[in-house]
């Protein structure tokens, strides 16, 4: 709770320090305004939910810490290799765990996520299985969140359970096997995949998904 206590006394001195830096490039601007006060707001609710997390006994113990995971997939039981980076991954004095991943994205968006995990999303997964002790009990308690920067660091529980239920939503061989084959089938559950792809503008999935219009009715 100091190292909490110390970041809010230091916090305003920052973004004071970095309005003083913009301003040798000239007057402060209104958009500068404007996100001063939205950074503010953030670091305020970032600090806030870091007080929850120590209250309810959780302590960060990885944070941006790469990580690999090895699967085996198809009837050959083909090796890949996953690796990423882990945001946060805390621990409870109750000896549960949580897996914290920080979203640009809304609060609507990740509900969403939430919804195709174990179908299309396997990132929190696989950073769980990944990053927790292999040698835990089944039933040791596992979170996985989304944290979303965007509103205000509001949470959004993507999944929670024992630890041997995870295997549950690492489904990975619908995905892998055809990528393996050389087959990169264009079939989204939702428009919403589509969403957040850079390449939208360039694609014809819409065209390609949408039926095809009846040309051979009576004029």
């Amino acid at each position: 709770e100091e190292i909490i206590r110390a970041a809010r006394t230091l916090a305003p001195k920052i973004l004071a320090a970095a309005s003083t830096e913009l301003s040798k490039s000239g007057p402060e601007g209104t958009l500068w305004k404007s996100q001063r006060a939205a950074l503010k707001h953030l670091i305020d609710s970032i600090l806030n939910l870091e007080e929850r997390s120590v209250r309810d006994g959780f302590w960060p113990v990885k944070l941006e810490e790469p990580l690999s995971l090895d699967v085996k997939f198809g009837a050959a039981g083909l090796p890949l290799k996953l690796k990423g980076r882990i945001d946060r991954l805390d621990k409870g004095e109750d000896g549960s765990f949580r897996i914290v991943d920080y979203k640009l994205s809304d609060v609507g968006t990740l509900g969403q996520k939430k919804k195709k995990l174990g179908k299309t999303e396997f990132q929190l997964p696989v950073y769980a299985k990944a990053s927790l002790p292999p040698d835990l009990s089944p039933q040791t308690p596992v979170q996985l969140l989304y944290v979303s920067l965007r509103h205000a660091a509001r949470v959004v529980e993507a999944w929670s359970g024992p630890v041997s239920e995870i295997d549950g939503h690492l489904r990975l061989s619908a995905i892998i096997e055809p990528l393996a084959a050389g087959r990169f089938d264009v079939t989204p559950v939702d428009e919403t995949l589509c969403a957040a792809c850079d390449f939208r503008k360039a694609c014809r999935i819409q065209q390609v998904l949408a039926p095809e219009s009846d040309e051979s009715g009576d004029a």
